[in-house]
């Protein structure tokens, strides 16, 4: 993972394409909450799971793109976490593996 100050651009974090993990999620999330400016985060093309419910406490974003990480049906609790995070106008799922009915409950 590149360093952080150098993935943003204005109030946008771009971490896509970087082989993040689960336990790498804290960290950025921490950042995040030093630096409020960044509402946009996209964290596309990586290995993220589970690590959502951590950046769904993170109530200074209102942009997230998660397409194509490792989310499927059995990441209930992200998708719970998500669901509750009313800071979100924009999250992007697409090319995950949660299944219609999981989608059904962003609506």
């Amino acid at each position: 993972m590149r360093p952080l100050e150098d993935s943003i651009e204005g109030n946008h974090l771009n971490l896509s394409n970087q082989g993040i993990s689960n336990k790498q999620v804290r960290l950025i999330c921490d950042f995040l909450t030093q630096n409020p400016q960044i509402n946009s985060v996209d964290l596309s093309n990586n290995n993220i799971s589970q690590g959502i419910v951590d950046l769904a406490k993170v109530k200074t974003i209102n942009s997230l793109n998660l397409s194509m990480n490792t989310l499927d049906s059995s990441s209930q609790e992200a998708m719970l976490a998500l669901s509750e995070n009313t800071t979100l106008t924009v999250l992007d799922l697409s090319k995950n593996y949660i299944g219609d009915d999981r989608a059904t409950a962003f609506k």
